[in-house]
């Protein structure tokens, strides 16, 4: 992939720039997509051919367990894992075979629930080593851009 494409999302209401490399580049960061759920899956199916495979997809309204297989791990619903399910994915962060990236989608920031002591400070700087928030055209200053 061409490091300098540009990617424009204008999906659900919502305006988008992106440079994608940051997100598929070498380093694979865990990256954090904050916003409505269609612009973050937008992006998602954007990205789905550049992240390496296999993908993992989880829905965390459920219990999580990551499989060592899966190379990118993608964590629909985010601020709904609970604090037992935080605890085993930031264990499990900290194992040093973890080479897996994680692709968080969260409709809002769980920064709020840090605040509240409802979600793990820790994870929650480990999983957005990139963070991304996607607003809608409304809600985003002119000229937004991300690179």
């Amino acid at each position: 992939m061409d490091a300098r494409r540009q990617l424009q999302v204008e999906r659900a209401a919502v305006s988008f720039w992106c440079d994608l490399q940051v997100i598929v580049g070498p380093y694979r960061p865990h990256t954090l997509l904050v916003g409505p759920s269609e612009a973050t899956a937008s992006i998602l199916e954007s990205l789905l051919a550049e992240l390496v495979q296999p993908v993992w997809f989880h829905d965390c309204a459920t219990a999580i367990d990551l499989p060592d297989e899966a190379a990118t791990v993608v964590l629909k619903g985010l601020e709904a894992l609970d604090v037992r399910a935080q605890h085993a994915l930031m264990a499990r962060l900290d194992r040093a075979d973890a080479r897996q990236q994680i692709i968080s989608l969260s409709e809002r920031s769980p920064f709020a629930l840090v605040q509240r002591g409802q979600f793990l400070e820790p994870l929650y700087r480990r999983l957005s080593v990139v963070y991304l928030r996607l607003d809608t055209v409304e809600e985003q200053p002119a000229g937004a851009y991300c690179a």
